[in-house]
């Protein structure tokens, strides 16, 4: 628990700090620096949000061993439940974004097939389609070969 609680503690704490980087920008209406990312994080790698430092947290940590001590306190059950909606929004529209992508990818497959009377990706379909028959073959013969 007392890593979920400091995960939790590090994410206010970048919370709270670029709410005040943002405000001082906004009132000296000037580009700033970004702050300094926890000690934590900045260890951890630039690919770390401390969002994701409190998933990797929850994550490595068993929910039932510490599911009452989280949900007893009304200050981490809030928290937790602001992250687990913000990450169901975020997978939300990362699979729109990417049903949109392939949906695109496959208009303009079907526009370069027009257009130059050419089937794409035909090589891989067939490579596929003759590797499985080798296996179904091969499949063939092992179970004849176990049935006797």
């Amino acid at each position: 628990a007392e890593s979920i609680i400091e995960a939790l503690d590090i994410w206010r704490e970048e919370k709270l700090k670029l709410a005040e980087h943002e405000a001082t920008q906004k009132a000296l209406e000037k580009e700033m620096p970004s702050p300094p990312r926890h000690i934590m994080l900045q260890a951890l790698g630039s690919g770390y949000t401390a969002e994701r430092f409190v998933l990797e947290s929850l994550r490595k940590i068993s929910a039932r061993i510490h599911h009452g001590v989280l949900t007893s306190s009304h200050q981490y059950l809030n928290i937790v439940e602001q992250l687990r909606t913000r990450c169901m929004d975020t997978v939300e529209k990362l699979r729109n974004n990417v049903g949109f992508n392939l949906a695109g990818l496959k208009l303009i497959r079907r526009q370069i097939e027009e257009q130059n009377d050419v089937i794409l990706f035909a090589d891989a379909t067939q490579k596929l389609t003759s590797n499985e028959a080798k296996k179904r073959k091969k499949r063939k013969i092992i179970s004849c070969y176990f049935d006797y």
